[in-house]
């Protein structure tokens, strides 16, 4: 009887895809071949000269994806996808990327996706992952009139709509791989996707995978907005394109004690707003802490206000936007000992909002 609902689910989301979703595989080009890298692979070798020039590459990684931009006089956006050490010494393009959009009027949509090192395509799934994002968040509000009537949803109607728009990009992506027939399963293409819609109301957020959240309060407050969703082994989490809303695979949709995906509809204005790749939390989040009289080590899951501020008093004191993300790059490559020693990808979108209106 249980598979017998989980397939007519399946039928029933198909056919919803098929007949109101149709246009988003005619307009994005999904799960397209990546960018070329243009470095080679670093080639190691015990001569000194080499090994300067093998540490001199691994402080420029390739940028794959950069946003700079102003949102209003004292508002900016900034932000980067960039390659990790271990890829930069192998010649493997960055597998992160990100999205950010204006949609109207204090209404902004900021959506990051880290591709799996596992997977054999995970740069052509972590790009899929934000455009149908991306394409499917704004036919949502279109639809709903979501701008139009200033509406903001519920914390249960919001986490009905992204469940929803997260199966739609997994049964694309499986769809997709079907169609190509080139011997790549929907799995090859595995990433992560964090996104989190500002609007004149407050902030919604979802994600599914592993990541870090947070915003500067108004009372200048660093919060976290998810929980990673990570498994017992080490560096394990999950994907879009896993089956993660398969009951008999993973119960009660949970992971990390939170739901599969995790929402939050927060009537609140940001001052800040940050989103980035699990590259980025051992140096910009405290994470692991101990709990002495428990013996016991635990995710803290807390904006490190030590990097995050010190981060945004330079960031606001650079007007020109291409300064600001060479800044930017700098500062998350090699401006901290964390930094300096991380070997994976990293993406770092950064959103301001000192004029954001007053609930």
């Amino acid at each position: 009887m249980k598979k017998f609902f989980q397939q007519l689910r399946m039928f029933i989301l198909r056919m919803f895809i098929k007949s109101r979703h149709r246009e988003v595989t005619e307009e994005i080009v999904v799960l397209e071949k990546t960018e070329s890298l243009s470095n080679k692979p670093i080639v190691e070798n015990s001569e000194t000269t080499l090994k300067q020039e093998k540490d001199n590459q691994l402080d420029y990684p390739e940028i794959r994806v950069q946003t700079s931009l102003s949102l209003s006089e004292k508002s900016y956006a900034v932000g980067v996808s960039m390659q990790g050490r271990s890829h930069i010494r192998q010649g493997i393009p960055c597998q992160d990327y990100h999205k950010f959009e204006i949609l109207h009027d204090g209404w902004y949509l900021a959506i990051v996706s880290d591709g799996a090192g596992s997977a054999k395509e995970p740069a052509r799934g972590s790009k899929a992952n934000c455009e149908l994002a991306s394409k499917l968040i704004k036919q949502l509000i279109d639809e709903k009139e979501w701008i139009k009537n200033e509406y903001f949803p519920s914390e249960k109607e919001w986490y009905i709509e992204t469940r929803n728009i997260f199966e739609i990009i997994q049964a694309l992506i499986e769809r997709k791989t079907r169609q190509n027939n080139d011997g790549l399963e929907a799995r090859d293409f595995n990433a992560t996707l964090l996104l989190a819609l500002i609007t004149p109301k407050g902030i919604l957020t979802a994600h599914l995978g592993d990541g870090r959240m947070g915003y500067l309060s108004q009372d200048d407050t660093w919060k976290s907005l998810m929980t990673p969703h990570k498994g017992e082994e080490a560096n394990s989490t999950i994907f879009i394109p896993n089956e993660w809303n398969r009951q008999y695979k993973i119960p009660a949709f949970r992971m990390s004690d939170v739901f599969i995906p995790e929402t939050f509809a927060l009537q609140e204005n940001p001052k800040v707003i940050v989103l980035m790749s699990d590259g980025c939390e051992n140096f910009t989040w405290q994470c692991m802490s101990y709990d002495k009289d428990r013996n016991f080590y635990f995710d803290a899951n807390v904006p490190f206000s030590g990097f995050l501020n010190p981060l945004l008093d330079e960031m606001n004191n650079i007007s020109d936007a291409e300064d600001r993300i060479k800044r930017l790059v700098e500062i998350l490559n090699i401006g901290t000992i964390g930094g300096r020693r991380e070997q994976d990808d990293r993406t770092f979108l950064l959103l301001t909002f000192n004029n954001h209106t007053t609930i």
